[in-house]
């Protein structure tokens, strides 16, 4: 299993196939598969399932303030790994 998080990643252009955020086969290596984690949209996922369930049963001061400490960089590398 090959795994980037890179979102500049270049492991298609490798392999000359489509590689995306689903583990996929890569047809030019028998047993290789390969995956293509999109940081952003990974990060935006993790927020909304933290997030999500409280909203309309906390303040919405509180949910804000959750909000804000789940913007930086840090949730971002949490949630792609």
């Amino acid at each position: 299993m090959l795994v980037s998080t890179d979102p500049a990643s270049n492991v298609g252009q490798v392999f000359s196939q489509t590689i995306g955020n689903t583990i996929l086969p890569v047809a030019s290596v028998p047993g290789l598969s390969a995956l293509e984690i999109d940081p952003q949209a990974a990060a935006q996922e993790y927020r909304a399932r933290i997030v999500d369930p409280i909203k309309g049963i906390l303040p919405d001061d509180v949910v804000n303030s959750i909000n804000e400490q789940l913007s930086g960089a840090c949730t971002t590398e949490i949630a792609a790994f």
